[in-house]
């Protein structure tokens, strides 16, 4: 292969394959051949060469989403000159992306349809040039060919850098052994500047149908290019397959000719995978589970009602925190390997994540009797609850399994008793909580795993790879006593505020709190249904207290039984 297995390498052989055939496709029709994109990615690396762009320096690539063609260009422009590609989001706020460009060292930007803070120095320039001969591929394969960087959903975002092997391993551009011979379109609406994103750019260098790009996921605008272009697969973030559902566009358009649905960026929940495969019955549904730092690693997985949660196996270690392999069932540490060469962090590091061909994903889990791998949650998401570990994905997986629940987060939050207690973000169909929710989820997860306080919003935040921002949810919890609490009202209420004292120990009691969030438990819980049904006179089972742990609630419910309503 001319250039050898690198990126510009891959792109020069397909041209030299299939020159006219179509590599990327917009939805209004216009088209990137391999013979046009290699040639303007060859007159874009000339053109840096004379600007004296030196081989392993590293250039900013900043585009608007609808700007594909001209990014494809400027990504194997730089490549090919020997930089190293830095791709950046376009919806990055202006200080996250002066950071980002300033982190990664890129001595320049390329950009099209964005405009650049201020601050930012160095040079810029657009990705066009005039058509040029063939010019030298100046990259290596061990040699560095992007940065980009990790989700940043519980903390601050990490640049990786990955070599041109990392990038084209498992790409094979051998004709008959192209990947999704399946198909003629493959879609995605991934941003520019994910790592989801340059997946999609890698596959269409190497696969056999044409890249159908869509700026921005718009359950109705990619329903309506599926049924157009007789897309044959499919690529989402779990995301976008829950908004594809709740649009209901895939009972108006004709999608049977989808055969292939991969999923990645996140863990599909078995709700949401079973709803897929009932509107699209003609397609594999499929999970892939990797990380920035893992990639090309990972694990994929064909939707099995038998094992629901399982996300594939294969080369996948479970280590406790010492680094110890643990026994099966047991949850440690989820480490996944490939031969590809390791991607490592910019800032150094390496030792804790990348080690002898295996990568720590930052995520725990186990492996069953037959070697399947089920995660329980990141580290950074496990919930320290008295003396329980709490796995707010286990959570979330529960709270998804509710029919009214369209979109869910679970989260720490302070407690003065327990440490730390789940707390639960939704977003249901009604916009507000489902008033059997805690019976629900009693049903499905302990004591110590059911949120104790839980909000409702339009939609949660999420970052360009569909993952949620955990740390801009905390703010919905307000430490107790940060907020003046509101008095009882009614007469039940202002008795039943009493009992609650008594059995919890605490000075005083608003109609807003929750029985659970000011550290009640079982037995305290016990404790209060005896004291409700003396004082009040109410058969009260412990059932109906935990299914409505609010002051308000309870009192009222108190109220309707002493009326004699049902």
């Amino acid at each position: 292969m001319s250039g050898g297995p690198t990126v510009p390498g891959l792109l020069r052989q397909r041209a030299a394959d299939t020159p006219d055939a179509v590599a990327l496709c917009h939805l209004d029709g216009a088209t990137l051949t391999f013979a046009q994109w290699d040639r303007s990615a060859d007159a874009l690396a000339a053109a840096l060469a004379d600007d004296g762009l030196r081989v392993g320096q590293r250039v900013a690539l900043l585009f608007d989403e609808r700007e594909w063609f001209g990014y494809a260009t400027a990504f194997c422009g730089v490549l090919r000159a020997g930089g190293v590609a830095v791709p950046l989001s376009a919806r990055l706020p202006p200080g996250q992306l002066v950071a980002r460009v300033t982190v990664a060292g890129a001595v320049g930007i390329i950009r099209e349809g964005c405009a650049v803070p201020a601050e930012l120095g160095g040079w810029q320039r657009g990705p066009a040039g005039a058509a040029t001969d063939a010019v030298p591929d100046r990259a290596t394969p061990d040699g560095a060919a992007q940065i980009i960087f990790t989700s940043g959903t519980e903390g601050s975002a990490r640049a990786v850098v990955a070599t041109h092997g990392n990038l084209t391993h498992g790409h094979d551009t051998t004709p008959g052994r192209r990947q999704l011979a399946h198909s003629r379109y493959f879609l995605h609406a991934f941003p520019i500047g994910t790592n989801a994103a340059q997946t999609m750019l890698l596959t269409g260098l190497a696969a056999e149908p044409a890249a159908l790009v869509v700026p921005r996921f718009d359950a109705a605008e990619v329903c309506a290019a599926v049924e157009e272009f007789r897309v044959g697969t499919l690529f989402l973030v779990p995301s976008m397959a829950r908004e594809l559902l709740a649009s209901g566009e895939p009972d108006r358009r004709d999608l049977s000719s989808l055969v292939l649905v991969g999923t990645t960026g996140d863990v599909l929940p078995a709700a949401v995978a079973r709803a897929l495969g009932d509107v699209l019955p003609y397609a594999t549904i499929v999970n892939t589970y990797s990380s920035t730092e893992a990639a090309p690693a990972r694990t994929t997985m064909v939707f099995d009602s038998r094992r629901p949660d399982a996300v594939g196996r294969g080369a996948v270690r479970i280590t406790d925190d010492a680094g110890r392999e643990v026994a099966a069932r047991e949850v440690g540490q989820v480490w996944i390997g490939s031969d590809a060469p390791p991607r490592r962090y910019l800032d150094g590091g390496d030792a804790a994540t990348f080690r002898d061909g295996w990568t720590r994903t930052g995520d725990r889990g186990r492996l069953d009797d037959e070697g399947y791998l089920h995660l329980t949650g990141r580290d950074a998401s496990t919930i320290h609850s008295g003396g329980t570990k709490v796995s707010s994905f286990a959570v979330e997986q529960a709270l998804h399994g509710h029919p009214d629940v369209r979109d869910c987060a679970v989260v720490a939050v302070a407690d003065p008793v327990w440490g730390e207690r789940p707390a639960a973000v939704l977003v249901t169909r009604t916009g507000a909580v489902p008033a059997d929710l805690r019976a629900f989820l009693a049903g499905r997860l302990s004591g110590p795993e059911i949120p104790q306080r839980v909000v409702c919003v339009d939609a949660l935040p999420r970052n360009d790879g569909g993952k949620v921002v955990a740390r801009s949810l905390r703010g919905l919890f307000p430490p107790a006593g940060s907020t003046p609490a509101a008095a009882p009202v009614t007469v039940v209420e202002r008795r039943l505020a009493d009992i609650w004292a008594s059995v919890l120990g605490v000075a005083a009691v608003g109609r807003d709190d929750d029985f659970l969030a000011l550290g009640g438990n079982s037995m305290s819980a016990l404790r209060l249904a005896r004291l409700v049904s003396d004082q009040f006179a109410v058969a009260t089972p412990v059932s109906a207290l935990y299914a409505r742990p609010g002051l308000a609630a309870q009192a009222a419910w108190i109220a309707d039984r002493m009326s004699g309503s049902p």
